[in-house]
């Protein structure tokens, strides 16, 4: 709010209208006047944008919007509270370790295992097909859309893509050659040589199981 408010302010003054006095949060003044009203976009539209653009500002929102409306502190640990609850509540109980929402943070410590349980709980979810809509299509949209395509897991690989500096992960969805779906998690570190080679192995892992009877 304080940031929305600091650049109205800015943008007013560089259209030579002064504005006096400071911005600050507060209660407002008697007589005050609504000017403009701001709606956000539903949650699914969020995340939809969030995991197919793999936006990580927006996850960095939404970690802290989760800790302000379930625990009273729009802050990283307090959305952590939140996430790891859920884990529990869906029975995902071994170690991890999460520090941010966007996962940028070298700290972070997630298993393959964790990921692919937390797939299969949420195949098992009514918001199961908003979830899956939201991922990236392999040659279709997102961070995929230049990746797989032409190949059997064009439209097929559902997922979402994960990078640091020596660090290249894929996880979620496909669907194989006899339409059995099967969940999935690929976590490369601390790999020699280019990001594009780890990506190449990823897709031919991909397009393997996609072309596979299981």
């Amino acid at each position: 709010s304080l940031y929305t408010a600091s650049v109205f302010k800015e943008q007013l003054e560089q259209a030579g209208i002064h504005v006096g006095g400071r911005v600050e949060m507060g209660r407002l003044e008697d007589g005050a006047q609504e000017i403009m009203t701001s709606v956000s976009p539903p949650l699914s539209e969020i995340i939809n944008w969030m995991l197919k653009e793999s936006d990580n500002f927006y996850a960095e929102q939404i970690i802290k919007t989760l800790g302000a409306e379930l625990r009273s502190e729009g802050s990283w640990e307090k959305g952590i509270e939140v996430i790891k609850e859920f884990l529990k509540g869906a029975n995902i109980n071994y170690g991890c370790r999460i520090v941010d929402g966007s996962g940028l943070s070298r700290k972070n410590r997630l298993s393959p295992e964790l990921i692919v349980d937390l797939l299969k709980y949420m195949k098992s979810r009514p918001i199961n097909d908003l979830f899956m809509s939201s991922l990236p299509v392999a040659g279709v949209d997102g961070t995929l859309k230049s990746r797989m395509g032409g190949t059997p897991a064009e439209g097929r690989l559902m997922a979402k893509t994960g990078y640091l500096e020596k660090v290249s992960c894929l996880s979620g969805y496909l669907e194989t050659k006899n339409k059995k779906m099967v969940a999935f998690s690929m976590m490369f570190n601390n790999f020699a040589g280019r990001t594009s080679r780890v990506k190449a192995i990823q897709d031919k892992i991909g397009i393997l199981l996609a072309n596979s009877v299981l």
